[in-house]
């Protein structure tokens, strides 16, 4: 239990750094993800799974919402 909550708290940090690198322009997004929340569960879009499975093949499938709640109501085109 006390392995998967350090692990846990890795990824945390490691995506809290990422953020910081990005909104101080010192790195770029990898990955964008676009989908849909159905029923209240996002849904990520087939051809951004697919285009991460491509580029990323040894990468799981994890990511933190950070704009989140999600606005369900207004449409981004």
């Amino acid at each position: 239990m006390a392995q998967a909550q350090d692990a846990d708290h890795k990824r945390v940090v490691e995506a809290a750094k990422a953020i910081s690198d990005i909104r101080a322009g010192q790195t770029t997004i990898p990955v964008v993800l676009t989908g849909r929340i159905v029923n209240g569960k996002v849904q990520i879009d087939q051809h951004v799974l697919d285009e991460i499975a491509k580029n990323h093949a040894n990468a799981n499938g994890v990511f933190i919402a950070v704009n989140a709640p999600f606005d369900t109501k207004t449409t981004v085109l």
